[in-house]
C-alpha cells in the first residue's frame, strides 16, 4: 500500500507538472526510492513505481531501461493489465515518452479491450483516448474521430472531467486554424482551472504543431519555446521537434542547435525508429543541402518501419521541399 500509495504522490506530481509547486516530481522520487522495496517478484506496478523514481531522480537515459521493463509487464494482458488497469494512462505516457509505439500500441489496445470485457467504465475513456491518440499517430483519423466520440459521451455520461489530449492531438494533425485555436483555448483555460500543468504542455505542443503546419512559424516557436520550459513527460521532446522547425524556418537559428542536442540525447537513449527517424528529420532541416540528403533518407527509411504514418507524411513532405 505504501509503493501504491508513492507511486500515486508521483503521478500526482508529474500530472500538477508546472502548476504543482513543491513537492515536484524529484521530490516524490526521492521519497519513493526511500521507501520499503517491492516484495519478490515484483508487480509490475512495483517495476513502474522504481523506475519512474529513476526517471525523476536521475534522468531520462537512466530511466529508459526501468521503464521499459517496467512497461513490457504492464502489457501482459493476462496479468498485470487486467490488475492494474487503472495506471494504464501512465503506462501509455510512458511508452510515447519512450519513443516506443510498439509497446504503445500494446498497452492502449488491450487496454481499451480490458476496459470493455470487465465494464471498467473508470478506465474505459482513458484507454480510449490513448487508442485514439495512437490511431492519429498511425494516420487513421477517421478511426481516431470514432473513439474520441465515444469516450466523450462516456465521460459526459459519468460527470468525469472531459478528456482534450486526444482531440487537440487529431485537430493538430488536420491542421483546421479556426478549430484548433479554439479548442486550445478551451483546453487552456479547463487545464490552468483544474490544476492540470500537463495538461498545459499538451495544449503548447499541440499549438506548435498546428501552427507550423499553417506556415506560421514565428507562432509556432512562440509555443513550442513555452513547451520546452517543463519537462511534462510524453510531451517535452515532441516540442523540441516543433522549436526545430519553427526555428529554422523563421530564421532563429540560433534557438535551433540547442534543442536539437536536447533531442538527440533522448532519442538516441530510446534508439527506437520512430526516435530515430525524428531526430534525422530535425538533422536534416539544420544541414547545409549537401548534407541534408542523407539524413532525410535516412528518416524516410526508419519512419517507415515505425507505426507513425503521420510522421513518415512529413518527413517526405520536407524532403521534397
Amino acid at each position: 500500500m505504501a509503493r501504491e500509495t508513492h507511486l500515486e504522490a508521483m503521478a500526482a506530481a508529474m500530472f500538477a507538472g508546472r502548476l504543482g509547486g513543491n513537492p515536484g516530481v524529484r521530490e516524490t522520487g526521492e521519497a519513493a526510492q526511500a521507501a520499503p522495496a517491492a516484495p519478490q517478484p515484483p508487480r509490475a506496478i512495483d517495476l513502474l513505481l522504481d523506475g519512474l523514481a529513476t526517471r525523476f531522480t536521475v534522468g531520462y537515459s537512466a530511466g529508459g531501461p526501468p521503464l521499459r521493463k517496467a512497461l513490457d509487464a504492464f502489457s501482459r494482458v493476462d496479468g498485470a493489465m487486467a490488475r492494474d488497469a487503472r495506471w494504464l494512462w501512465l503506462a501509455c505516457r510512458l511508452a510515447q515518452d519512450l519513443w516506443d509505439d510498439d509497446l504503445w500500441h500494446v498497452l492502449a489496445t488491450d487496454g481499451v479491450r480490458v476496459a470493455r470485457q470487465t465494464g471498467a467504465l473508470g478506465v474505459l475513456p482513458i484507454a480510449a483516448t490513448y487508442r485514439a491518440s495512437l490511431y492519429v499517430h498511425a494516420g487513421a483519423f477517421d478511426a481516431a474521430s470514432s473513439l474520441i466520440e465515444e469516450a466523450d459521451a462516456i465521460t459526459r455520461a459519468t460527470g468525469m472531467a472531459p478528456l482534450k489530449y486526444a482531440t487537440l492531438m487529431l485537430t493538430a494533425w488536420r491542421g483546421n486554424d479556426a478549430d484548433g485555436l479554439d479548442l486550445v483555448e478551451s483546453a487552456r483555460l479547463e487545464a490552468t482551472a483544474r490544476g492540470e500543468g500537463m495538461g498545459l504542455g499538451v495544449v503548447d505542443w499541440a499549438t506548435a504543431l498546428l501552427y507550423n503546419g499553417r506556415g506560421r512559424y514565428a507562432e509556432a516557436l512562440a509555443a513550442a519555446q513555452r513547451g520546452c520550459e517543463h519537462d511534462d513527460v510524453g510531451l517535452f521532446a515532441w516540442s523540441l521537434v516543433e522549436l526545430i522547425e519553427a526555428a529554422v524556418r523563421s530564421g532563429a537559428t540560433d534557438a535551433a542547435p540547442a534543442a536539437l542536442e536536447r533531442l538527440s540525447a533522448r532519442t538516441q537513449a530510446s534508439g527506437t525508429d520512430w526516435a530515430l527517424g525524428i531526430e534525422a528529420v530535425s538533422r536534416a532541416l539544420l544541414s547545409a543541402d549537401g548534407g541534408a540528403e542523407a539524413h532525410y533518407r535516412e528518416a524516410v527509411e526508419r519512419l517507415a518501419r515505425s507505426r507513425g504514418v503521420v510522421h513518415l507524411a512529413r518527413a517526405r513532405l520536407v524532403y521534397g521541399e
